[in-house]
């Protein structure tokens, strides 16, 4: 047998890893310090299972947590005992390789186990001390482990006076304990299978098993205990004010402005991630991140504030998950959070000032309906479920008869595709565009010299518009049928949302289905002697949330194809079900496969070489075709087009038809 294959019928044995036991207990004293002690034992199933879980990362933040490790060690799978020596521990920075720049005292013990091969048991008990991060006040928040799990316990030893208030999924609650003044609450879990999620799915709790504590009995009192720890904003300090005023001096009204601080908050200050003690809480001065050019989240937002204040602008600030959660859950916990953005209640606009690809009225797409809770005033809120997104394409293109081809590509963008667009290639020098160009048709698998032309990228609200002119060597055989698939290079658009309904069509879970729409139109000329090969059949869909319809037409006259599609997606809101998914599986194909469909071009054969006139005389009364004649003859016939019953062109016979009766 494999040795990364366990024979067995039990579902937790056929995954990599199953979690044996898993013990918690966290002793929470008034002030909301902590102890937190952990036992685990886990069984690697298969080679793969031992590289998953050793080495082992512990994370702790210095200045706020202090970690010990009680014990560590490795039983193989002939129940022998291997401690891990301490020179096997070694504690490292934390993770730095994301997208930005990360300032933190974060720190990762790792824990390498010996002699952890298929069969074998990893067992670890460690310590962590933490501070309070919301003093007088405790939350906990944790999602069920992916692996498989025998058997799991939570412990939560708090004073009696602070009443623990919970909210789970797949967890259960075990009766409270009175002891000395303090309560014991207690959890346990058990799953017998490992949990896949798609890339798609939407975060918990919307799904899957969690166990949320906390002290705090509603919002309300979340948001003012967050409040307390910010304390009274900043007075307002004069290089803001003047700033402000200066950048909105020709507006017209409070939208004007707000967008326009909008867009000079998110292209002058870089997203920095800093979680360093108290300011991974508590955003720095705004004049501060003014000063330094740099900020995270909060920091950003507390600038942005700052820049509204100082034009007479309400605001507020709107605490979520970074990755979007439709709904919270029914307790608070700081940990559930991890991102915060701008609210302006007079326009009921939501601003993400690190999204610096987003333009203002807009936000990213996984935080569309997400929810959330406001500081000023703990209410809970939902962000805008859809927001609109439209590209247009328009693609000409001249074939020439040795098989290269002219063309024009003109595209526009609007809603929230147009600032994305217009960020991707503001950044990109002019002179390099062309290259971007080249490269973007490289990527569908057409070979391109370009030029590249746009709208102004230095606007940040509006429509964009793009445009590429040049040429496609070699785009189709000089001579014979190939096929073309001219709207490869704007197709892409869709890819994601396609995909998600069709390849990924079979659903437990809500998954992310997001509005979209696409209008494209192709006109190919055909060089003279050329022909089509073969044309699509035209193409309507019509259910609820998708329409589609395309259009295949030639003109035989003037040698030209034209195709138009028009595709729309539209959802209510941006969480779908599992039947949803269901239901689009079909239609959603149907559109896929012909968003992918090609025409085929046949090519005029070539001039065949001159024949020399034979040196013997034809045998007499064989009654022998010259040579020349014959072949003259056969080019003759496979440069007729194709004729159906009645003398039309037979547009849509396949290449693969056209060729064997060619042949024949």
């Amino acid at each position: 047998m494999h040795p990364n294959l366990v024979q067995s019928g039990d579902a937790s044995d056929r995954a990599s890893v199953v979690i044996e036991r898993l013990d918690t207990t966290k002793v929470v004293q008034r002030d909301g310090s902590l102890v937190a002690t952990v036992e685990r034992m886990q069984r690697a199933n298969s080679v793969l299972g031992a590289a998953e879980i050793s080495p082992l990362y512990l994370g702790y933040e210095t200045g706020l947590a202090t970690l010990a490790v009680l014990a560590a060690y490795t039983v193989d799978s002939q129940g022998k005992r291997h401690d891990v020596p301490p020179t096997a521990m070694r504690d490292i920075s934390a993770d730095t390789t994301g997208s930005a720049p990360i300032f933190n005292n974060v720190r990762q013990r790792v824990v390498l186990f010996p002699y952890l091969t298929t069969g074998g048991r990893q067992v670890i008990r460690y310590r962590v001390d933490l501070q309070p991060q919301l003093p007088g006040t405790f939350s906990d928040a944790m999602s069920a482990p992916v692996w498989p799990v025998m058997e799991s316990r939570i412990v939560y030893d708090l004073p009696s006076d602070m009443r623990l208030y919970a909210d789970a999924r797949g967890y259960e609650a075990v009766p409270p304990v009175e002891h000395d003044g303090r309560t014991r609450y207690g959890f346990t879990y058990r799953r017998d299978s490992a949990r896949q999620r798609l890339a798609d799915t939407v975060q918990a709790p919307n799904v899957g098993d969690y166990l949320i504590v906390s002290t705090f009995p509603d919002y309300a009192a979340f948001a003012a205990a967050y409040r307390a720890l910010l304390g009274a904003p900043p007075a307002p300090d004069p290089a803001v004010v003047a700033l402000a005023r200066t950048l909105t001096a020709h507006d017209a009204d409070d939208h004007a402005r707000a967008a326009t601080l909008y867009d000079w908050v998110r292209s002058h200050i870089r997203y920095v991630a800093i979680h360093l003690g108290r300011s991974d809480l508590v955003p720095r001065a705004p004049v501060d991140v003014l000063r330094d050019g740099y900020g995270d989240c909060k920091d950003v937002v507390g600038l942005y504030g700052a820049l509204l204040d100082a034009v007479g602008i309400r605001h507020d600030a709107v605490l979520l998950r970074a990755e979007g959660a439709a709904q919270l859950p029914r307790v608070p916990a700081l940990a559930f959070f991890d991102h915060v953005i701008a609210y302006l209640p007079d326009s009921g606009t939501y601003a993400d000032l690190t999204g610096s690809a987003v333009g203002f009225g807009y936000l990213p797409p996984q935080l569309l309906g997400a929810a959330g809770v406001r500081v000023g005033d703990g209410a809970v809120v939902h962000l805008p479920a859809r927001q609109e997104s439209m590209t247009r394409s328009r693609f000409e293109i001249d074939l020439q008869p040795g098989g290269d081809a002219k063309f024009a590509l003109r595209l526009e963008w609007d809603g929230y595709a147009s600032e994305f667009q217009r960020s991707a290639i503001r950044n990109v020098p002019a002179a390099s565009r062309p290259s971007l160009a080249n490269a973007w048709f490289a990527e569908n698998g057409i070979q391109a010299v370009a030029t590249f032309d746009t709208s102004d990228v230095a606007l940040m609200r509006g429509a964009f518009q793009a445009a590429m002119h040049g040429a496609l060597p070699g785009l189709v055989l000089p001579a014979g049928n190939t096929e073309i698939r001219p709207d490869a290079v704007v197709q892409a658009s869709l890819a994601p949302t396609m995909a998600s309904l069709t390849i990924r069509a079979v659903r437990t879970e809500p998954f992310r289905c997001l509005s979209d729409a696409l209008r494209s139109s192709v006109r190919i000329v055909l060089p003279e002697g050329a022909t089509l090969a073969y044309l699509p059949d035209d193409v309507s869909v019509h259910v609820p949330h998708l329409d589609y319809a395309s259009r295949y037409r030639y003109d035989a006259a003037r040698r030209m194809v034209e195709i138009a599609r028009d595709v729309s997606l539209h959802f209510d809101g941006s969480i779908c079900s599992p039947a949803q998914a269901r239901a689009l599986a079909q239609p959603a194909n149907v559109v896929r496969h012909d968003l992918e469909a090609h025409v085929v071009v046949r090519m005029p054969p070539r001039a065949p070489p001159p024949v020399a006139e034979p040196v013997a005389e034809p045998v007499a009364g064989a009654g022998a075709e010259p040579v020349a004649e014959a072949v003259d003859a056969r080019t003759r016939s496979a440069a007729e087009p194709r004729r159906r019953q009645g003398g039309t062109t037979d547009a849509r016979m396949t290449g693969v038809q056209a060729t064997a009766e060619e042949e024949r």
